[in-house]
């Protein structure tokens, strides 16, 4: 996890999950960061905080995922793509793009 502030010094979170696997599915697995017990635990501790985005960090294909509960996810392999944590609708952007 990464955490900032904005200028209204609102905390602001970008979740990390590691996996060691070439294919990624989100439907096949209790991925913690799409599940809600991070998203509970971080309203509890910070009530104001805002989760600016959710990546998978794998070996393979970067790629963009939906999982069922809704929540969009950036699966990305270690490259020049995780740079732009910070901007995670840009990324989006550049995944559809391609």
């Amino acid at each position: 996890m990464i955490s900032s502030n904005d200028d209204s010094r609102k905390k602001q979170f970008y979740l990390f999950e590691c996996k060691h696997r070439y294919k990624v599915n989100l439907y096949n697995e209790n991925w913690s960061i799409v599940n809600g017990k991070v998203d509970e635990a971080l309203k509890e501790r910070f009530p104001d905080s805002e989760i600016c985005g959710r990546f998978i960090i794998h070996p393979g294909e970067n790629d963009w995922q939906t999982h069922i509960s809704g929540k969009e996810v950036a699966v990305v392999n270690q490259d020049d793509y995780l740079y732009k944590y910070y901007n995670f609708n840009e990324l989006k952007n550049s995944f559809q793009n391609r």
